[in-house]
């Protein structure tokens, strides 16, 4: 039987180590995670509801994150012409909801 070794990543910090440091300020040099390769921005808007279902729908059927769809849309979009993409775009700007408080029943 042979026994396997695995060798355990070291952080950088480990390696420049002064002793006149605590405890504390040793863990917290050496346990920064790595920077993510990509800068992720919050955004938001309001969509329709049937805009939302259609999201889901494609979402589902291919067991994909919502926001999958969307990119893939955006992808969608860099596909076509430039006049072509003008104009769905320029259609979607005419026919986009009014924002505004629901109509009262009366």
């Amino acid at each position: 039987m042979s026994k396997r070794t695995t060798k355990l990543k070291v952080s950088p910090a480990l390696q420049n180590i002064d002793e006149n440091k605590t405890l504390r300020e040793l863990v917290s040099e050496t346990s920064h995670r790595p920077a993510s390769g990509s800068v992720i921005t919050r955004v938001n808007f309001p969509l329709l509801e049937e805009d939302i279902g259609r999201i889901d729908q494609y979402s589902e059927e291919n067991h994909a994150m919502r926001i999958s769809v969307l990119r893939a849309g955006l992808k969608a979009l860099e596909l076509i012409g430039e006049e072509q993409r003008t104009d769905l775009i320029r259609k979607e700007e005419l026919n986009r909801p009014k924002t505004g408080r629901k109509p009262v029943k009366k």
